[in-house]
């Protein structure tokens, strides 16, 4: 999945990101591509090795994406896209702004 990092300046509420997710196997699967909290947003394949999906979106926390088997819909790998918000933190002085030795 790329990318895997949002990084939101301390202004920003949303990040907005073209998702890239691409899968491959060794042998031919019937899977699909989900994520967590959209349930709207879901690609599948029938009987391939491998697979690329492709989407535009607008998040604000988060997001977890899982590969299943369309079948069994058992969980086969997890990714999380991380939304990282940036913090300006002043620095305070250690000392007086002024010296008596100089």
């Amino acid at each position: 999945m790329n990318p895997r990092l949002c990084t939101l300046a301390e202004n920003e509420l949303h990040c907005q990101a073209d998702i890239d997710i691409i899968w491959r196997s060794d042998r031919q699967e019937s899977v699909c591509v989900s994520i967590v909290e959209r349930p709207e947003i879901e690609h599948c394949w029938d009987n391939y090795r491998e697979g690329t999906y492709s989407i535009k979106l607008t998040f604000s926390s988060d997001l977890v994406v899982e590969l299943r088997d369309k079948e069994a819909r058992e969980l086969l790998v997890s990714e999380t896209l991380a939304v990282v918000r940036e913090m300006l933190r002043y620095r305070h002085k250690r000392r007086k702004p002024w010296n008596l030795f100089q």
